[in-house]
């Protein structure tokens, strides 16, 4: 597989340690390529521009929120509604309302600090959905 054929994933997290943990561990455990975004702004940006084929975006940012992104998506198109994504939270007891995420191709969350296999089952789970 070409560098330019393997799938890529968009990290999303105002925290750079936070995107930087995600970014190694796709690239050198999972062995795909990916892409950074610090807002909710950059994110819905890259979502519609690069077409990553799976998205994993925080819960808050300083310029909204995972719901904010999944609104945006309204806008730019089925495609990007489409892509598989995880909500990365801090919050153990995370309220997910399975109608409202998955509308966005939301399907699943991850609760930081999350561990590689935990990673590792969550990219299996967006790749499978392409």
């Amino acid at each position: 597989m070409t560098e330019e054929t393997r799938p890529l994933v968009l990290v999303a997290d105002d925290d750079a340690a936070v995107r930087g943990f995600f970014c190694e561990v796709l690239k050198n455990v999972c062995g795909l390529r990916t892409s950074e975004a610090a807002s909710v702004a950059e994110t819905l940006a890259k979502t519609v521009s690069e077409k990553p084929d799976a998205v994993f975006i925080d819960r808050n940012f300083p310029d909204g929120s995972a719901q904010d992104y999944c609104a945006g998506l309204e806008k730019a198109g089925e495609e990007a509604r489409a892509v598989p994504k995880f909500v990365i939270t801090g919050e153990k007891l995370f309220s997910w309302d399975e109608t409202f995420w998955k509308r966005y191709g939301v399907i699943g969350y991850l609760v930081k600090p999350c561990r590689i296999e935990q990673l590792q089952k969550a990219v299996d789970l967006c790749l499978k959905k392409k």
